[in-house]
């Protein structure tokens, strides 16, 4: 799995670039973590000053990252570490892309619609995954409450005990 949450698409870091769209001219500036296309006059974006350049963002995630460590994602390192995780994938692994999972690939790329990462769809059987522990914790949790709350709830209805004050 890439270490971004998208991958680049594009070998310029963080060169802004003019569009027409309806009239209006529209200025995008290249996200430095993921390589998307990020409107630079969106204020919800986030951008970040370094070394005085200014860096534009597609999302929160990206300008964490970029803000912990800008030379990291400056230098391209963080690319390398990506293809060296690809690397260590078993060979027939599955990456899909988190935004639209009717695209499957059978190596690790970008999503040909968004242009994010591919992400892992199948988790090797000898790991742990730990979205399925967690998950199963918060089950475990959440079930008994729930059966709680459906008795309290029901026992008037079926059989006409008030357990609420």
């Amino acid at each position: 799995m890439a270490d971004s949450c998208c991958s680049s698409k594009s070998k310029t870091e963080n060169k802004i670039s003019k569009q027409n769209e309806t009239s209006e001219e529209v200025q995008f500036a290249i996200d430095p973590v993921c390589g998307m296309k990020v409107d630079i006059n969106n204020p919800d974006k986030k951008h970040f000053l370094y070394k005085g350049e200014n860096y534009h963002f597609c999302n929160p995630k990206c300008y964490d990252k970029f803000s912990t460590d800008p030379d990291y994602y400056l230098t391209g390192q963080h690319k390398v570490d990506a293809a060296k995780q690809a690397d260590e994938a078993p060979k027939g692994t599955r990456y899909t892309c988190s935004c639209h999972p009717e695209i499957i690939e059978y190596a690790p790329g970008v999503c040909p619609k968004c242009g994010m990462a591919l992400e892992v769809m199948d988790m090797p059987s000898d790991q742990v995954n730990p979205e399925l522990v967690d998950f199963t914790k918060r089950l475990w949790v959440s079930a008994p409450l729930a059966i709680i709350l459906l008795v309290i709830e029901m026992s008037d209805h079926i059989l006409n005990i008030n357990l609420l004050p």
